[in-house]
């Protein structure tokens, strides 16, 4: 049910921002969707994909107003989120990380993956870095978990080159160096990446526990336990609190 609000929530605010764009989809030129770490659903250059605990399922949007089911994958239990990135899907998983390229949009296929413990996946990715969380804790914040760093130049054999340990980490958030942490205790962390796969911490923002974020220009969106809090990011390391959308 939070992951429906904060999409419909995030579809009006977004709305807001950009009432006049005419892409193919909604997202940015590094050609990635525009969609939350822990997202289930997403649009991406004329298709939706989407995931349930068992499928990767892709609908053709040719015709927007009738959107049509053009393959369904078995995946196998344990498929949690989804994010798009350059002609792949980024499945998180209970057990890690699955790659898809959907270069031809209407059939995914499989490239590769990246196992873990058992545990909750979401993910961000940008260039050859993917970014995830995983926590084995409730949402109330009891539990550990960690940030991992996920080398993706090979597709077909991710690897986890960084790893700190969290406390209930959840979604997390990229605009340019900076990557944005959920907590659902602590707030909101600020991290500072590079190419080698470091993690510089920056500063924790105090919010309502936080699920998951969006940055969407000078925008971080996130979710939180209250409702939609808004940050402006132009200084990116240092968001600001702008406005809060209560549940």
């Amino acid at each position: 049910m939070k992951n429906i609000v904060f999409c419909l929530l995030l579809s009006l605010v977004l709305s807001s921002c950009d009432k006049d764009s005419s892409s193919e989809y909604l997202g940015n030129s590094s050609g990635s969707g525009v969609s939350g770490s822990t997202a289930t659903i997403l649009t991406y250059k004329g298709f939706i994909y989407t995931v349930d605990n068992n499928y990767l399922r892709t609908l053709s949007l040719l015709d927007p107003s009738h959107p049509v089911e053009v393959s369904s994958i078995f995946l196998g239990e344990g498929i949690e989120t989804i994010f798009a990135y350059e002609d792949h899907l980024y499945l998180g998983t209970r057990n890690g990380i699955q790659l898809y390229n959907i270069s031809n949009g209407a059939k995914p296929v499989f490239t590769g993956n990246s196992f873990h413990f058992p545990a909750r996946d979401p993910v961000v990715v940008d260039g050859v870095l993917a970014y995830s969380t995983t926590n084995w804790g409730s949402e109330d914040g009891n539990g550990g978990g960690t940030l991992s760093v996920i080398s993706v130049v090979n597709k077909n054999n991710p690897i986890t080159i960084n790893q700190l340990n969290q406390e209930y980490p959840c979604g997390l958030g990229l605009s340019g160096d900076i990557l944005y942490v959920c907590n659902a205790r602590y707030g909101l962390n600020v991290y500072r990446t590079n190419s080698n796969g470091e993690l510089n911490f920056i500063k924790n923002l105090p919010t309502d526990p936080v699920y998951d974020c969006i940055a969407y220009d000078k925008l971080l969106i996130c979710q939180t336990k209250s409702g939609i809090w808004l940050f402006n990011i132009e200084d990116k390391a240092n968001p600001v609190f702008v406005q809060r959308i209560n549940n």
